[in-house]
């Protein structure tokens, strides 16, 4: 890694990736919890994909923080940084789970994903990612091929996760959610699952979502509003190194898929081939 004064302008490991992400979401944080301080309730935009001032401030820090480094970096929702930069890639979502940030709940979280290939690419391309809490300050992150774990509130080293074994579906914890208007919808799809399955929980953003099922928090996470785009999969390295599975509806695998960062991308994401299988029997049943 090359740096002058305090910023980094040159990436040659996934160790320089991880310093830059660790920066980037300390950086993103510090604006973050001046803005909160000085607003106590902002009007929400209209529109789900619709862009916050938090969202602005961090586009603003990011394109700060990584002045004089040449690489290309895709920001969901604003225009890339670089662009003249075919290759390699950061993709970048600031604030995973902005309105989250605004009602302060839950674990809204820095995502960011990193791609060597150039032109089109699928999300088996993401060799790499970064994802920290906002609000815990826990962080995920993977190297060589391996899914490792920061727990800030333990204060302790990252840990390798191992692969997640099998549950059964009717011990297991599910991420689903209905927000956004969206309820008809996911329980038309859903309601087997959520009958059979344990437990049902999720007020997240999808990239703290996928790092808990890759740490053992849950067991499977479906997603059916039509809502999320491929920025909320860059934490799609780190199923991949812990053993899970993301797959499309159908229950196909989004490795080989196209990845496009303005596109939709529905998805299902289980801790194992098993529960997969068990889950799509289900769903496959005839409706009553």
């Amino acid at each position: 890694m090359r740096i002058k004064g305090n910023k980094i302008l040159a990436i040659k490991s996934e160790r320089d990736l991880i310093k830059l992400g660790r920066r980037l979401a300390k950086e993103i944080r510090k604006v973050l919890i001046r803005e909160i301080k000085s607003v106590v309730r902002t009007e929400e935009p209209r529109e789900v994909k619709a862009t916050h001032k938090i969202d602005e401030l961090a586009y603003k820090t990011i394109s700060k923080e990584t002045e004089g480094l040449a690489i290309r970096i895709v920001i969901e929702g604003s225009k890339p940084i670089n662009s003249e930069v075919s290759s390699p890639t950061l993709f970048i979502d600031p604030i995973d789970g902005s309105r989250n940030w605004e009602r302060q709940i839950g674990d809204p979280a820095f995502a960011m994903a990193f791609c060597a290939k150039e032109g089109e690419i699928s999300f088996n391309d993401l060799s790499f990612c970064f994802v920290e809490g906002l609000r815990s300050g826990d962080q995920y992150y993977t190297l060589n091929g391996k899914a490792l774990y920061k727990s800030k509130l333990l204060n302790q080293k990252a840990i390798k996760l191992p692969k997640r074994s099998a549950v059964a579906l009717e011990n297991s914890l599910a991420y689903i959610k209905p927000g956004y208007s969206q309820a008809a919808k996911v329980i038309d799809f859903a309601e087997p699952l959520m009958i059979a399955c344990k437990d049902i929980r999720a007020i997240d953003n999808s990239a703290t979502d996928l790092c808990e099922l890759a740490r053992g928090a849950c067991d499977f996470i479906i997603e059916a509003r039509d809502l999320s785009d491929f920025h909320n999969l860059l934490a799609f390295p780190m199923l991949k190194a812990s053993g899970c599975m993301l797959t499309d509806l159908k229950g196909n695998d989004i490795g080989t898929v196209k990845a496009i960062p303005e596109k939709i991308y529905d998805f299902m994401a289980f801790s194992s081939p098993q529960l997969r299988d068990e889950a799509l029997f289900l769903l496959k049943q005839p409706k009553s």
